[in-house]
C-alpha cells in the first residue's frame, strides 16, 4: 500500500503525462498540473523541483512502463520466430497507446526547443537495455540466434517497427 506522499508523487506524474501528452511540454503550466492532480504547486515543486525535472520524469517512468509491458524472457525450446513476433506485437500496442503517443509528441517538440532538457527525458530509452535487446541477448545466449553486437540488433530491428509504425503515427502520417 502506497503511503499518502507516494500517491501524491503518482498522481502528480500522472496528471503531468496527461497534461504533457494532450498540450505539449512549453503548453503546460504547473499550475495546471497542479490542479488536475489535486495538490498544490508547493507540492510539486516539493516533489520534483520544477517542470523540467518534472517532465524528466514523467519520460523516465513511461519509458520504464512501456518497457515492463514489453518484456518477456526468451523462452529456450520454443520457435524464435513466433516468441519475436508477440514480443514486436506488444512492442507495436505499447508504441500506439495513446498516452505514450501523444507524450512522445511533447518529446519531439522538445527535441528543437530544449535539446538538452529531451535528451536528459530520454535517457532511459537505451536500445541496449530495452525489453527487446534483453530477448535478443538471452537467445543468443541460449544459441537459438547469433548476434555480434545485441546493442546494434536491438536498434535495427526498433527502428524499422518504429520507421514503419510509431513514427509514421506520431508525426501525424498515420
Amino acid at each position: 500500500m502506497r503511503t499518502r506522499s507516494e500517491q501524491k508523487h503518482q498522481d502528480i506524474l500522472d496528471a503531468a503525462a496527461a497534461a504533457f501528452g494532450e498540450h505539449g511540454f512549453g503548453a503546460t503550466s504547473v499550475d495546471a498540473i497542479a490542479d488536475r492532480a489535486g495538490v498544490s504547486k508547493r507540492t510539486i515543486y516539493s516533489h520534483f523541483g520544477g517542470k523540467d525535472a518534472l517532465f524528466v520524469a514523467v519520460a523516465s517512468h513511461a519509458i520504464a512502463r512501456a518497457d515492463a509491458a514489453v518484456a518477456s524472457p526468451f523462452e529456450p525450446g520454443v520457435p524464435v520466430r513466433p516468441q519475436l513476433e508477440a514480443l514486436l506485437h506488444r512492442e507495436l500496442v505499447m508504441l500506439a497507446h495513446p498516452d505514450f503517443a501523444g507524450l512522445a509528441r511533447a518529446l519531439v517538440a522538445e527535441s528543437f526547443r530544449a535539446p538538452e532538457l529531451a535528451r536528459a527525458a530520454l535517457q532511459r530509452a537505451d536500445h541496449g537495455d530495452s525489453a527487446v535487446a534483453r530477448w535478443i541477448r538471452e537467445a543468443d545466449a541460449a544459441g537459438a540466434l547469433d548476434v555480434p553486437d545485441v546493442r546494434i540488433a536491438a536498434s535495427q530491428l526498433l527502428a524499422l517497427v518504429k520507421g514503419a509504425a510509431f513514427w509514421p503515427q506520431i508525426l501525424g502520417a498515420a
